[in-house]
């Protein structure tokens, strides 16, 4: 029987050298091309702000709403739902 550190080591090895994803790829991009990370919340290429939309289960980009503070999903053309930034998004 393998004791838990052989356990662990082959499981290692078999992530290192499989296609499996790992947490710090990017699976959105942004509306510049270039691989957006769930912990930014502005393009660090070009400066579009982002957001979760969670019926997507998905970073995007933002383009501004029909008023001041609110947001809309970038390059939808038929956008019905209006975003806020929640209120943790100004916090230290």
């Amino acid at each position: 029987m393998l004791n838990i550190f052989e356990s662990v080591t082959r499981r290692l090895v078999e992530v290192w050298k499989s296609d499996e994803l790992s947490g710090s790829r990017s699976a959105s991009s942004c509306r510049c091309g270039r691989p957006i990370y769930f912990q930014n919340s502005v393009c660090l290429g070009c400066q579009t702000p982002l957001g979760y939309a969670p019926a997507l289960q998905q970073l995007r980009a933002l383009a501004e709403g029909p008023t001041a503070g609110t947001w809309i999903i970038d390059g939808e053309s038929d956008q019905k739902i209006v975003w806020k930034r929640c209120k943790n998004f100004d916090s230290p």
